[in-house]
């Protein structure tokens, strides 16, 4: 039954010749992405292992990689797996050539864990060093990556993926994967298949003439066409079941005529997946025991690891595993591995629940006394029962904050809410809430930290952890489109430390302040006026000068000239000594002092701060940082009469945006964008941009629509509407006056 043999590459003739012509195409330097997508047992694995040989006999360098289910929040799990070995077997030499360049950015994540920190451009770093490595090593040998189960994989190997597939035309790099549909599919694996780079391949279950074929080779005689349409109806023509069900035959002795297709139309995908494990229950206990141990464990696990779990000792579990191997359950390989996904499944679900729990935690213990990586040990932790143990809690802090620090916010986002559900001891639960949500905002998700953040700033005591918590509350519920509830909960959290901490106390007024710019004029006035009491701060501490930035912007509102006003921005901003002392990833006042500058003309002052935000932004790998920074630079851009560039930042800002829910901004980034299509005089397309933002009828009042009004005002004058154009200027007009 083994799953590379001929019988699954039945009927995969077209298949076939589309991946080699994939794998053609990237050794003549035009890189291409090839997906095969199928329901699991239709043959995907061996039309990829069919690739993979191909590649290899061609000359191209292959690099393997598999996913799992218990290794999806394994942050760039697969990537890894695909480029450790190489990595590891390189020389010096070739290891300098390798990472030569830029592909440098992306070598901390091949250094041991934990890691403190990340490539200094973070996840867009990290992306653009692994897509330098992965063309550095195709200049030596044509690559083929080849990666199964792709529909498991983690997150940022999938982003990966799709910012390597654009980039493919040129190198000579060929992606090769399978996947299932449906199975949870993310935005980044549809992305991938919908990509024109890729080729969408889907096998069909095998015909009916096909499946007479395998009933005939696997029994040796001719069978009935009643006996080969009932099997073909019990597992609608998939391969890896229909050979699982004609072994079982073959060891049952069916009959290959009419009557033994009544006994064939009992059975069914499932009952043929069950058939796998009963055909383990003729067999020693042993072989049981190493199967369960080695589907709990996972693909990649050691004999000793599997020995240990399933207490046996290491020369009868390489017994078991050679007989599991003789019953095709296992693969032969020199790491315990099944042969399909399928057979895996099967053994997992015969477990039963509660036994699987307590089996997962076990294998949690015993890989930690082994000093297994400790995102291993995580992922048993993760599938193991809750039991309010600290050291567990901690364990998926540390593989959290690796995670971050690799540039992957959506694998220490799963790690962190596993720790809380573990639950965390007293007096941690706070801490514990408070990273997690940290660790969402970069993500782009607002609304998911609120709630949490409320929480972590009513559990938290140090007024440290109270301040970063009061600081993310209010960036959340100004991102959702909440300003004035964000400066009510911040002006609380100052009542409660402006006695016991100052400089505490400061920052958090400099965030109200830049909090109520995006609120209602009830509550801007107000802050606006308290910051005049902080005239006389000598501005020696971060706290201070961000207070004294917050007022010269202010101050910058009435000065008589744009020089004046700029003059007091660019001395706030300080050279950029006030990016370097922000501790979250967005800071409301750098942005308005940025506004200030594009406001004033300072055009090049703004761009060279923007890059710099810019950089900041990706290195703390947030989501909503980059995005402001994008939207701001598209309005740079379009001053500066670089139209294309202002389009595409707009667009790309607008999409992170949007695709987080993140309502700040997006009025905004809408207006940069419109003002750039009419530019280039697409007056249509600036017209559907403004109906899909939401916007062709009313805009809402409040500062961040003022841009969206006069865009919309030079719009319908772009298209000879001057009294609808006159009515949003004018409105425009005042509320510019208004806001100051």
């Amino acid at each position: 039954m083994a799953v590379e043999s001929e019988l699954t590459l039945l009927e995969r003739e077209r298949e076939l010749a589309e991946l080699a012509q994939v794998l053609e195409d990237a050794r003549a330097g035009s890189g291409r992405a090839a997906l095969i997508e199928a329901p699991a047992g239709l043959g995907k694995t061996s039309l990829l292992a069919a690739a993979t040989g191909l590649a290899r006999d061609t000359g191209m360098t292959v690099l393997r990689a598999r996913a799992s289910d218990l290794e999806r929040d394994f942050a760039y799990g697969c990537v890894r797996q695909l480029l450790d070995p190489l990595v590891a077997r390189l020389s010096d030499a070739e290891h300098e050539r390798a990472f030569a360049g830029a592909a440098g950015m992306s070598s901390c994540l091949f250094a041991p864990m934990p890691l403190t920190s990340g490539p200094s451009g973070g996840a867009f770093a990290m992306l653009h060093g692994l897509y330098w490595l992965v063309n550095n090593v195709a200049d030596v040998a044509p690559v083929a990556l080849c990666l199964d189960d792709l529909h498991w994989a983690d997150t940022e190997s999938l982003r990966f993926l799709n910012f390597l597939a654009p980039r493919l035309d040129g190198i000579a790099v060929a992606i090769v994967a399978a996947t299932r549909p449906g199975e949870e599919a993310s935005d980044q694996l549809s992305r991938l298949a919908a990509a024109p780079e890729t080729s969408l391949l889907r096998p069909a279950p095998l015909s009916a003439q096909a499946t007479v074929t395998v009933c005939e080779r696997v029994f040796g005689t001719a069978v009935s066409l009643e006996f080969a349409g009932a099997c073909r109806d019990a597992t609608a023509g998939n391969p890896f079941l229909l050979e699982a069900l004609l072994h079982e035959a073959v060891e049952q002795d069916f009959p290959t005529g009419p009557e033994g297709a009544l006994r064939v139309s009992g059975s069914g995908p499932a009952a043929v997946a069950r058939a796998i494990v009963l055909r383990l229950s003729s067999r020693p206990p042993t072989a049981t025991a190493l199967v369960r141990a080695v589907a709990v464990l996972g693909d990649g696990a050691s004999v000793t690891e599997a020995a240990d779990l399933a207490g046996l000792s290491v020369a009868e579990t390489a017994r078991a595993a050679d007989m599991l191997v003789a019953l095709a359950i296992l693969r032969p390989a020199e790491r315990l591995e099944f042969a399909h996904p399928i057979v895996r499944e099967a053994i997992y679900a015969d477990i039963g629940a509660a036994e699987r729990a307590l089996a997962h935690a076990r294998a949690a213990e015993l890989l930690a006394a082994a000093g297994a990586p400790e995102e291993r040990i995580a992922a048993q932790i993760a599938a193991a029962e809750p039991a309010g143990e600290p050291r567990r809690v901690q364990l998926l802090r540390r593989v959290a904050a690796d995670a971050l620090g690799r540039g992957a916010p959506a694998a220490a986002v799963a790690w962190l809410r596993r720790a809380l559900a573990e639950p965390p001891p007293e007096g941690l639960e706070g801490e514990v809430v408070l990273e997690l949500s940290a660790a969402e905002l970069r993500l782009g998700a607002p609304e998911a930290a609120v709630d949490q953040l409320h929480a972590a700033a009513r559990l938290v005591a140090a007024p440290q952890l109270l301040a970063t918590a009061v600081r993310l509350l209010g960036g959340a519920l100004t991102w959702s489109g909440d300003a004035d509830r964000a400066v009510d909960v911040i002006g609380h959290a100052i009542d409660a430390l402006e006695d016991s901490d100052r400089e505490l106390a400061l920052l958090l007024e400099a965030e109200r302040s830049a909090y109520a710019q995006q609120g209602s004029l009830e509550t801007r006035a107000p802050a606006a006026e308290r910051l005049e009491r902080y005239a006389d701060l000598a501005g020696e501490t971060p706290a201070e000068r961000l207070v004294l930035a917050s007022l010269a912007f202010e101050r910058s509102r009435a000065a008589g000239t744009a020089m004046e006003a700029s003059t007091l921005i660019e001395g706030a901003l300080a050279g950029g000594r006030l990016l370097g002392e922000q501790e979250t990833d967005v800071s409301g006042t750098l942005y308005l002092l940025v506004l200030g500058l594009i406001s004033t003309d300072s055009l090049e002052a703004a761009a060279s701060h923007l890059d710099a935000m810019l950089v900041d932004a990706r290195a703390r790998a947030s989501i909503p940082a980059e995005a402001f920074v994008l939207v701001h630079r598209a309005w740079v851009e379009l001053r500066r009469g670089s139209v294309a560039r202002a389009e595409a930042d707009a667009r790309t800002g607008l999409e992170l945006l949007t695709e987080h829910d993140i309502r700040l901004g997006t009025r905004f980034a809408v207006a940069g964008l419109i003002e750039a299509l009419i530019e280039r005089g697409e007056l249509d397309e600036a017209e559907r941009a403004l109906a899909d933002g939401g916007h062709a009828h009313d805009i809402a009042a409040g500062m961040a629509s003022n841009a969206l009004l006069e865009a919309r005002g030079l719009l319908r004058l772009a298209q000879g509407r001057p009294d609808d154009a006159l009515a949003d200027l004018n409105e425009f007009g005042r509320n510019d006056e208004l806001f100051g």
